[in-house]
């Protein structure tokens, strides 16, 4: 089949995952990449608006338990206490954004009553929806708790779908536990949120396996894309950091599939990203961070003329790209939200 063809038939409905495939492979082309990031952004508009989201991020609010770490991350074994948190919800309302995720480390042991335990301390103290990303540490129960809560989406990220390929970088986590725990999210009839992270060794094959698996999930509203960033001290320091490209690409492939989720710049991309991923179908970003401080040293070293950065209760650092992203946004014709 052409790509035109496809793309004739992407306007009413997703593309086969052989359809898609060929549409995957095709964007390594600069001329059909134009086409079939065109196609992904009416897709966009039609399905959701031509709006751009702007949400905040408090972290870590559990410690990372995985054992050895991920190869690739810098995440604390400590914590934010309820304390923390609260202050930061404080603050985060104060820069304008209307949800924040309140996002932890993994357990596996886990079976989330800390988060529920948490989140019922600080829900009635702020006015922001509440969401919750913090590994693959839930009971069903303890998400039918969050449910009642009031939580708006929670998070099970699987970064990579290709089991080697997680094994070799995420050797102490586990991805039958993460895609079992989508599962379960989605059957409580929770909004899902989950990560694709490129550049971690997937391929094309392994891109839209992964996008027809969070397919089957009908609550699937949130779907960040990572773009690989090595940190200097982690065993994948030496790794190739990941194209603002191959992002696109996935990020173009993945709203012919899924159609209505919000597919966000995440981690590894930033305000600089903005207008290649609103090419490309995409729809938004985390402007405001609230965490330890220290967690991550390196992680916004190429955007400090956007940051504000403030010390607090000694342990919190607030970095705020609002203005930036809205920017960014709005030069291209976007309605920014908040």
């Amino acid at each position: 089949m052409e790509i035109e063809d496809i793309l004739l038939k992407t306007a009413e409905t997703s593309p086969t995952e052989e359809e898609a495939l060929l549409l995957l492979k095709a964007i390594h082309a600069y001329n059909q990449a134009l086409k079939i990031f065109e196609a992904a952004s009416e897709v966009r508009d039609r399905e959701i608006g031509r709006f751009f989201k702007l949400d905040g991020e408090i972290a870590p609010i559990t410690p990372c338990k995985i054992d050895p770490f991920c190869r690739y991350c810098t995440f604390s074994r400590q914590s934010l206490i309820t304390e923390e948190v609260i202050e930061g919800l404080h603050l985060a309302e104060q820069t304008g954004i209307t949800e924040i995720r309140l996002s932890g480390g993994t357990d596996l042991s886990s079976n989330g009553s800390e988060i529920v335990e948490l989140v019922n301390q600080v829900k009635n103290l702020t006015g922001l929806r509440l969401n919750v990303n913090a590994g693959p540490s839930y009971s069903k129960e303890n998400l039918q708790v969050l449910k009642k809560l009031g939580v708006g989406e929670v998070g099970s990220s699987l970064e990579t779908i290709n089991p080697e390929v997680f094994k070799r970088t995420k050797p102490g986590d586990s991805l039958e536990r993460r895609m079992e725990t989508t599962r379960v999210i989605n059957d409580v009839s929770l909004n899902l949120q989950s990560i694709i992270m490129v550049g971690l060794g997937s391929t094309d094959e392994d891109y839209i396996n992964h996008l027809f698996f969070l397919k089957k999930l009908s609550n699937l509203t949130h779907l960040p894309i990572s773009r690989f960033n090595p940190f200097k001290g982690t065993p994948m320091e030496s790794h190739r950091r990941a194209s603002p490209w191959e992002a696109a690409r996935v990020c173009a492939l993945a709203r012919l599939v899924l159609r209505t989720p919000d597919i966000r710049i995440a981690a590894g991309g930033g305000p600089d990203d903005i207008p290649l991923w609103l090419l490309a179908g995409g729809n938004r970003i985390t402007s405001v961070f609230i965490h330890q401080k220290k967690c991550e040293p390196d992680r916004f070293s190429c955007e400090n003329p956007t940051h504000i950065k403030r010390d607090l209760l000694k342990n919190l650092e607030v970095v705020d790209r609002s203005a930036l992203c809205r920017y960014f946004a709005e030069e291209v014709g976007f309605k920014v939200i908040p």
